[in-house]
C-alpha cells in the first residue's frame, strides 16, 4: 500500500516511537526526502515531541499491566513488551505496505524477531543508535551468543554512529563488512548535513540495486 510510487519504501521498526535520546534518528526520518518512510512501532510516546505522520502499530491492542509485565518477564522469560504474535504482525505490515528495505532499530527485543528474519525477501538493517544501545547489545550479547550469531548472519547490514562502536561488533563475531558508519553530524552546517543525507541516502539506494 505504498502511496508514493515514485520513491522507495524504507520501513523503520522500532519498539517505542520515540524515545528522548532518539533525536538523530528523527532526524534521519524527516531528513531522507528520497524514500518515502513508514514506520512501525509497539509504544507510541513522545509524539509531540517527534511528530510525524505514517506511524503504524504492531500490537493487538490494549497495554500490559504491571504483574503482567512481571509476569512474562521473570516467569515465563519473555520479553514483557513483546507480544508473541507480534513478528508476525511486523512481517504483515511490511508486507502491505509494500516496504523493499526494512531498518530494526536495536534493543532488548531484537531478538525476538529473528523467528521471522528468514521470511524477509528484503534487505534488513540493524541500526545500534547511541552508546546506550551499544552497552545494550554488548549485555545481549554476553548473555546470548547463539542468537546474536545468528543476527549477524541473517543480517544484511548494521548501521552504527562511530568507530567505536564498529570495532564493538567486529570483536563480537560481526562480519566487517556488514557494519557502515553513518557518523554524527553539525546540523548547524548545512554542507555538512547535505554530505550526511547523501551518503545515507546512496547507502540506502546501494542495497536496492
Amino acid at each position: 500500500m505504498s502511496t508514493f510510487l515514485d520513491k522507495p519504501v524504507l520501513g523503520i521498526y522500532t519498539s517505542i516511537y520515540l524515545e528522548p535520546e532518539a533525536q538523530q534518528l528523527y532526524r534521519d526520518i524527516i531528513g531522507l526526502e528520497d524514500f518515502e518512510i513508514q514506520i512501525f512501532y509497539q509504544s507510541l510516546q513522545n509524539v509531540t515531541m517527534f511528530p510525524l505522520q505514517s506511524l503504524h502499530s504492531i500490537t493487538p491492542g490494549g497495554s500490559l499491566g504491571g504483574f503482567k509485565r512481571i509476569w512474562k518477564a521473570y516467569f515465563l522469560k519473555e520479553s514483557p513488551f513483546l507480544y508473541n504474535y507480534c513478528p508476525e504482525m511486523l512481517l504483515n505490515e511490511v508486507q502491505r505496505w509494500q516496504v523493499q528495505l526494512l531498518q530494526i532499530c536495536f534493543d532488548a527485543n531484537t531478538l525476538d524477531l529473528l523467528t521471522i528474519f528468514d521470511q524477509f525477501s528484503i534487505p534488513l538493517i540493524i541500526l545500534i543508535e547511541n552508546d546506550a544501545k551499544a552497552t545494550l547489545f554488548k549485555q545481549v550479547y554476553e548473555r546470548s551468543k547463539t542468537p546474536i550469531s545468528c543476527l549477524f548472519k541473517q543480517s544484511t547490514f548494521f548501521l552504527v554512529r562511530t568507530q567505536e562502536v564498529k570495532d564493538m561488533l567486529i570483536a563480537q563475531g560481526c562480519p566487517q563488512h556488514k557494519i557502515q558508519i553513518t557518523g554524527p553530524f553539525n546540523e548547524e552546517l548545512e554542507e555538512d548535513r547535505a554530505d550526511y543525507f547523501n551518503r545515507l541516502s546512496t547507502f540506502y539506494a546501494d542495497l536496492l540495486s
